[in-house]
């Protein structure tokens, strides 16, 4: 599954035209784009995962739903997957970030 994983994540602060939201991306795969937000740094790990079409989730890392703003069940058992897959290298680029 690593080889369908494109990584981008950016220590750049700030948002970009390519950025707007300033979301850093720590990856992108089947679709859906996840990362975290500048101002994420007072809470708990945690990830937004937005799909192409701007559907959206957000989850606590260790991997566990927070809120979905309209992914279907198996989509979101997708993402589940995705971000077990992946806990490691996402909670190494959140402390990369907020300098944990």
């Amino acid at each position: 599954m690593l080889a369908s994983i494109s990584l981008e994540f950016s220590l750049k602060k700030g948002r970009t035209p390519a950025n707007p939201a300033g979301m850093p991306t720590v990856l992108r795969q089947k679709g859906y784009r996840i990362g975290f937000y500048m101002g994420d740094r007072s809470e708990p790990p945690h990830v937004h995962v937005v799909h192409i079409d701007g559907r959206s989730a957000k989850f606590w890392i260790p991997a566990q739903l927070a809120r979905n703003l309209g992914l279907r069940s198996h989509e979101l058992r997708e993402v589940l997957e995705i971000l077990l897959e992946n806990e490691t290298l996402i909670l190494e680029k959140w402390n990369e970030y907020f300098g944990r």
